[in-house]
C-alpha cells in the first residue's frame, strides 16, 4: 500500500528561517556582523507582518525560546521593533511613529471603567504628554479610549494596523476615534491596569523622549520624567477614575511599557488587596494575616499570597506574584514580598515622587508607594513623617513563609483560569465570592 505523502505544516520552514537569522545575531561576535543578520532578520520577520503571518511568528518564538544563547531575545525584539515602530516618507524626510502606552495601574471596590476618553480630557493628557514626557520635536495622537489590558489589539498584525492608524491621525493633526462596539467587555476585577495608547513621530534621528534632551543621567532624568507625568498628567487622568485609587507608570514603547506595568503591577496588588479588604471588611489592616505559598508547573512559576482575617483559616482574598526572567526558588523573591508586607518605620520621605523609604530589621528599603485612603473628588498625598513609631508597610503580618503545597497557600478553593493574550488570568474564589486579579507577564507580550 502507497504511504501518503508527507506535509509538512503550514509557517514551519518560514518559522526555521526566522529561528536561524535569529540564533546568528545572537551569536555574533562583531558590529559589522551584527548589522549583516539585523539586516536579514529584519527583511524576514517584516515579510511574516505584511503577510499578517501569526502562525510563523509564533512558532518561531516557540522554536526559539529552546534554542541556545540569547536566540530568543533577538527575535522577540525584532518582531517587537518592528510591530511597535514604522518609517514613512515625507517631504521633511524620513519619519519613524512608533506606538506608545501610558499605563495606570488602578483597582477599586466597583468595576474599573474602560470607556471612551472625552475630547476635552483627550486633549489636555496630549498637553500634558507633549510638554513633559516626549521630546520637543516629537508630534503625538491618542485613542480616545482608555483600554483595560484585555481590550488592547490581539495580536501583531492588530497591533501594526493600530499603529498606522495613529499615524494617520498624526498626519491629520487629530486623534484616533474608536467605536466602542468594536471593543470586548473588559473584567470586572478588584485590581487591574487602564492603558491610554497613543503614537509619536520624530524625524529619524531625533530624539523621542524628553530625558534624550538632558545632560542629567539618564535614570535620574527618567526618574524626573516620571514624578512630573504622575504629577501633571494625573491631574489631566483624574477625572477618568474618580473614586479609584490609581498610579501612573512611566509612558514608553508600547511593549516596554506593558511589562514594566506588569513588573510594578506585583507590588501595587498587594498593597491594593490591603487596602480593600480594609474597606469591604472594615478590619483594620494590623489584624490582617498574609500567607505566601509556592506554586509549582515545570519549576516554580508563581508565589501566591492569600489573605485572612486575624487567626481565621479561611482565606478571603488572594493575589499573585509571578516569578519573571531568571528569578526562582534560589532568589529572594519572598523576602521581597515581606518587605511589603513587614512592619517598619519611615526613613525617608520624597514629596517630588510621592515615596518613602522604610526602615525595618536594620534593613531600609528603596523608593516605595505610600498608600492613603484619600479616594473620590480629592487626590492629596499625605506623605508619614519620618521615624514615625509603628509604621507598617501595608499593615500585614506573616503567618507562613514557604510551602511547597498549592493547597496551603489557600489563595483560592476554586479556580477558573481564563488564558489571555497578555498572560492575564481571571481568578474567582467561589467560596468567599472575592475576585482578584492573577498578573502574569507573558515572555513574550
Amino acid at each position: 500500500m502507497s504511504r501518503a505523502p508527507f506535509r509538512r505544516k503550514s509557517g514551519a520552514r518560514e518559522a526555521n528561517q526566522l529561528v536561524r537569522l535569529a540564533e546568528g545575531l545572537a551569536s555574533s561576535k562583531s558590529r559589522a556582523e551584527d548589522v549583516y543578520w539585523e539586516r536579514e532578520l529584519e527583511a524576514a520577520v517584516m515579510l511574516q507582518l505584511e503577510n499578517n503571518d501569526e502562525d510563523a511568528i509564533n512558532r518561531a518564538l516557540d522554536k526559539a525560546h529552546d534554542a541556545p544563547d540569547a536566540t530568543f531575545d533577538a527575535l522577540a525584539d525584532m518582531v517587537e521593533s518592528l510591530t511597535e515602530s514604522i518609517m514613512l516618507d515625507s517631504e521633511h524626510g524620513p519619519q519613524r511613529v512608533t506606538l506608545f502606552c501610558a499605563p495606570i495601574l488602578v483597582w477599586g471596590r466597583n468595576q474599573i471603567p474602560a470607556k471612551t476618553i472625552p475630547k476635552a480630557q483627550l486633549q489636555n493628557i496630549s498637553v500634558q504628554l507633549s510638554a513633559h514626557v516626549f521630546s520637543s520635536k516629537a508630534k503625538i495622537a491618542l485613542a480616545d479610549f482608555m483600554f483595560a489590558p484585555d481590550q488592547l489589539p490581539h495580536s501583531y498584525s492588530q497591533s501594526r494596523e493600530l499603529l498606522q492608524n495613529l499615524g494617520t491621525a498624526i498626519r491629520e493633526r487629530t486623534h484616533l476615534t474608536i467605536d466602542p462596539k468594536t471593543v470586548e467587555d473588559a473584567p470586572d476585577v478588584v485590581c487591574d491596569m487602564r492603558m491610554i495608547v497613543g503614537a509619536f513621530q520624530v524625524t529619524e534621528g531625533e530624539p523621542f523622549y524628553a530625558w534624550q534632551e538632558t545632560t542629567t543621567p539618564v535614570e535620574e532624568a527618567r526618574q524626573n520624567t516620571l514624578g512630573i507625568w504622575r504629577s501633571q498628567g494625573g491631574n489631566a487622568i483624574k477625572p477618568l477614575l474618580v473614586g479609584f485609587p490609581h498610579e501612573l507608570t512611566l509612558p514608553r514603547s508600547f511593549f516596554s511599557a506593558c511589562r514594566d506595568a506588569d513588573m510594578a503591577s506585583r507590588a501595587y496588588s498587594i498593597g491594593a488587596s490591603v487596602q480593600y479588604l480594609e474597606a469591604v471588611t472594615n478590619t483594620t489592616p494590623d489584624k490582617l494575616t498574609a500567607v505566601i505559598g509556592g506554586c509549582w508547573g515545570n519549576g516554580l512559576e508563581e508565589y501566591r499570597i492569600g489573605f485572612a482575617i486575624g487567626e481565621d483559616d479561611d482565606v478571603v482574598h488572594g493575589c499573585v506574584w509571578p516569578l519573571v526572567s531568571d528569578e526562582g526558588d534560589d532568589t529572594p523573591v519572598v523576602e521581597e514580598i515581606e518587605s511589603l508586607l513587614r512592619a517598619g518605620t519611615i526613613a525617608a520621605v520624597d514629596h517630588a515622587i510621592a515615596r518613602c523609604r522604610v526602615s525595618s530589621g536594620g534593613l531600609t528599603t528603596d523608593w516605595l508607594q505610600c498608600f492613603t485612603s484619600r479616594a473620590g473628588n480629592i487626590r492629596t498625598w499625605a506623605p508619614s513623617s519620618c521615624w514615625k513609631s509603628n509604621c507598617r508597610l501595608n499593615f500585614v503580618t506573616i503567618a507562613a513563609r514557604r510551602t511547597s503545597q498549592i493547597a496551603k497557600a489557600k489563595c483560592c478553593t476554586r479556580i477558573c483560569r481564563r488564558m489571555l493574550r497578555r498572560g492575564r488570568c481571571i481568578c474567582i474564589d467561589e467560596t468567599h465570592r472575592f475576585r482578584t486579579q492573577l498578573f502574569l507577564v507573558s515572555t513574550i507580550l
